[in-house]
């Protein structure tokens, strides 16, 4: 009995799986990071409590220009701050 391309078979769904799973994950990836920068982005607009008075447009200019780094940025140098006062 030949067992190789039963072997082959397998390997190649493997792959297939292995394929699969990575664009799952990317997606899955993509729409957080997605989901976080409209969330960050929305508070930078929303929020009136800033420091300096052209501080808001600031952001929302480097939120444009940098994307979702910008949003990291801004939640740990503005959100966490200002949301615990």
């Amino acid at each position: 009995m030949n067992f190789i391309p039963l072997l082959d078979s397998l390997g190649g769904m493997l792959i297939s799986l292995v394929i699969i799973l990575f664009w799952l994950m990317l997606f899955a990836v993509i729409l957080v990071f997605g989901v976080f920068y409209l969330w960050m982005l929305i508070d930078a607009i929303r929020r009136n409590n800033y420091t300096g008075k052209d501080d808001k447009i600031l952001w929302i200019v480097l939120f444009i220009f940098t994307g979702w780094l910008g949003a990291i940025l801004y939640y740990f140098i503005i959100k966490r701050k200002l949301d615990n006062k």
